[in-house]
């Protein structure tokens, strides 16, 4: 019932009649995510994940009021690391997860920059997955185990929190460059249930993750000015 009632918050800030004499933006953006996989099990240790891209179309409706909201589709590649060894090495499953969001937020206005913060409810679901294998030399792909779908969960939801920075005339018939720094929680394990990976023959590790995630994001902004 909570995530009903924000849900409608946020459509009522994103279509409510506070748009008025709105500004339509299409953005395309490209994303460096940072991932920490936060481990469940006791006496394993958190793994992280660095530089992985992400794209991503959004478009936002934005007005001369303080409110302004927004959606987005993109994708995000992941690599779901299993196990780590002493040497580095890595072995895990890379995927990509593709998404969808609602977002809002309030403007807070400067002469020469906009900062645009926003909260997020969005969900996502993993596509085709493919074992790796990542030694010091770069990344190599191998078989991983006997595993078909590596128990990942079917369905991700999640919550976003973040602000973009924009130059202020970015409400005008004009093309705008914005970077956004945002922070996602998916409160939903990363599998389904604690799950046994054999890194070595007849040496298994139990492992269960909660994701957290943080982006950096660049993108070019088309505005649409209705007068």
């Amino acid at each position: 019932m909570k995530t009903q009632s924000i849900f409608l918050l946020l459509f009522l800030l994103f279509s409510g009649p506070v748009f008025c004499q709105p500004t339509h933006g299409v953005t395309f953006q490209l994303g460096l995510i940072n991932n920490l996989y936060k481990s469940d099990v006791p006496n394993v240790k958190n793994n992280t994940t660095h530089f992985l891209p992400s794209y991503a179309f959004e478009y936002g409706k934005y007005s001369e009021n303080l409110f302004w909201g927004g959606i987005g589709l993109g994708i995000s590649i992941r690599n779901i690391p299993f196990y780590k060894y002493f040497n580095g090495n890595t072995i895990g499953v890379q995927t990509p997860e593709f998404w969808l969001k609602f977002k809002t937020g309030f403007h807070i206005h400067h002469d020469f920059m906009t900062h645009l913060p926003f909260i997020a409810l969005g969900i996502g679901k993993y596509g085709e997955t493919e074992p790796f294998y990542k030694n010091q030399n770069g990344m190599s792909y191998t078989n991983v185990g006997n595993y078909k779908n590596f128990n990942l969960q079917n369905v991700l939801p999640f919550m976003e929190a973040g602000t973009t920075l924009i130059n202020s005339t970015f409400t005008e018939n004009k093309r705008s460059i914005f970077l956004t720094f945002s922070f996602r929680y998916y409160p939903l394990p990363v599998f389904k249930s604690k799950t046994d990976i054999e890194y070595e023959p007849g040496e298994t590790v139990s492992i269960q993750y909660h994701l957290i995630e943080f982006n950096i994001i660049a993108g070019i902004q088309k505005n649409l000015r209705r007068n």
